[in-house]
């Protein structure tokens, strides 16, 4: 990027920038068009997966793993402060 398009973009943007940060910004804006450009030619070579991948039927039984309660004995044994069928913790306001 060239220090013409810098004092553009910063005109568009209304920023007063110093000529001793111009060149600066215009390696760093350079660097991320380069890393962009690499993403690009490989996103390039995944060919196109979206739409494809996308439609793949996955289903998911929601049927629950356990039934309820199951472990609520062993979780409340294993807690420091206990009080019936409730964890006692302290009040936090």
């Amino acid at each position: 990027m060239d220090i013409k398009t810098i004092d553009y973009l910063a005109e568009l943007a209304r920023l007063d920038m110093p000529s001793s940060e111009k060149e600066s910004i215009a390696n760093d804006i350079g660097g991320v068009l380069v890393y962009v450009d690499q993403i690009t030619e490989v996103a390039k070579g995944l060919g196109d997966i979206g739409p494809e991948y996308l439609k793949s039927n996955v289903s998911v039984n929601d049927e629950p793993l356990h039934t309820g309660g199951q472990y609520s004995e062993t979780i409340l044994n294993e807690a420091p402060n206990r009080e019936v069928d409730y964890i006692v913790v302290k009040k936090v306001l």
